[in-house]
């Protein structure tokens, strides 16, 4: 099973991501899978939106089976635990996300499989304007569009509860630690604090 992990973030908040990124890269290495990250700009949407359009190109060049997508304010925690702890059970679904505190879907990780129905949502995905929350960017829209079940995305997904893939909070059971809705200037510290 070849799996690319991939990260997306511009020059905006590189004092703290290139220092998770360190720490994502270095899992990989000792995990034995490939890591990509990317800060091209592919849309006038909020930032978000450019990891949408990152996957729509990587899945094209097709040179991997699944594709994890990792925030840039997050880093994965359990350097031994290896990704196909969390595809194996759930191979015959095109997508597999994490759950948030709330009842919605976090975008901070998630799996996406190499076919040709991840193409086709993301294809609508990145174009979708209704939205559950204008806030959340392309999070409000996927919410928008799981609550409706467009493209009978349920069915072609796996919804880890929240904690499984990853946790706001920084316990050293947590996969993945995942910053959201803290300052940038907590970042910042938190990141300068890790040794790398």
């Amino acid at each position: 099973m070849r799996v690319l992990v991939c990260m997306w973030y511009d020059e905006e908040i590189r004092e703290y991501a290139d220092i998770f990124r360190k720490v994502n890269e270095r899992y990989c290495d000792e995990n034995g899978y490939d890591f990509f990250y990317c800060n091209k700009i592919y849309t006038n949407k909020p930032a978000s939106y450019n990891k949408i359009f990152m996957f729509k190109e990587l899945l094209e060049k097709g040179e991997y089976d699944y594709y994890m997508w990792i925030d840039a304010d997050a880093h994965i925690n359990l350097l031994d635990r290896r990704l196909e702890y969390y595809i194996q059970e759930c191979e015959s679904k095109d997508f597999i996300w994490s759950g948030d505190i709330t009842p919605n879907i976090n975008c901070g990780v998630f799996f996406i499989k190499n076919t040709e129905y991840s193409k086709l949502f993301l294809n609508i995905w990145c174009i979708e304007n209704k939205t559950s929350n204008e806030d959340w960017w392309e999070q409000g829209v996927l919410t928008c569009m799981w609550v409706a079940n467009d493209m009978d995305i349920k069915q072609h997904s796996h919804c880890y509860r929240y904690g499984i893939l990853q946790h706001f909070e920084n316990h050293w059971d947590n996969f993945v630690f995942h910053m959201a809705g803290t300052s940038k200037n907590d970042r910042i510290r938190y990141a300068h604090s890790l040794k790398v």
